[in-house]
């Protein structure tokens, strides 16, 4: 071996100090990938909004890479999830449309109706078994959730109940 060749040890010690300064940074961040990288909330804003724009537009093919980057450096907020959706929706990507507005749901600002979009998404594209497995796992979800909200917030326990009847009224026509 040559004096200056690189061992495994080495590669390893540095994946994982390199690994954890990158957590380290993305904790103190907020997990936020769009501050560890410099941008602000600002910043984000500004990418929102010209997103929405395009997209007010009808100019999916523009807005879209928008709210992917959105999604990338603002993982964890609903609307760049949303906004992808609508994109690959109105472009006819419905796969795509559902994964996005699934990942809506995981946000820290979830919005029950991103779920009947989602449903949609796989209704449009045929996809019936798989729609109505998606609704009633839905239909379960908020039935628990509406239980524990009613005691919290009676906003948010009649938002599932919504929900639940619009997803109710989905299930029975994929049962026809």
């Amino acid at each position: 071996m040559t004096a200056d060749a690189i061992t495994r040890d080495q590669i390893d010690a540095f994946a994982n100090t390199d690994l954890a300064a990158f957590a380290t940074g993305l904790a103190q961040a907020g997990g936020n990938l769009g501050a560890l990288r410099g941008l602000t909330d600002a910043d984000l804003e500004r990418i929102y909004t010209l997103a929405y724009q395009l997209a007010g537009r009808a100019q999916w093919h523009q807005a879209e890479p928008l709210f992917r980057c959105l999604c990338f450096y603002q993982h964890r907020a609903a609307r760049g999830w949303r906004g992808l959706g609508l994109c690959r929706r109105e472009r006819g990507d419905l796969p795509g449309a559902f994964e996005a507005f699934d990942m809506a749901l995981t946000s820290d600002d979830p919005d029950l109706d991103d779920a009947l979009k989602a449903a949609q998404c796989l209704i449009t594209a045929g996809a019936t078994g798989q729609a109505r497995d998606y609704l009633e796992h839905l239909l379960a979800v908020t039935e628990q959730a509406s239980v524990a909200e009613t005691q919290f917030s009676p906003a948010a326990a009649s938002t599932a109940t919504t929900v639940r009847e619009q997803a109710q009224l989905l299930v029975q026509r994929l049962q026809q």
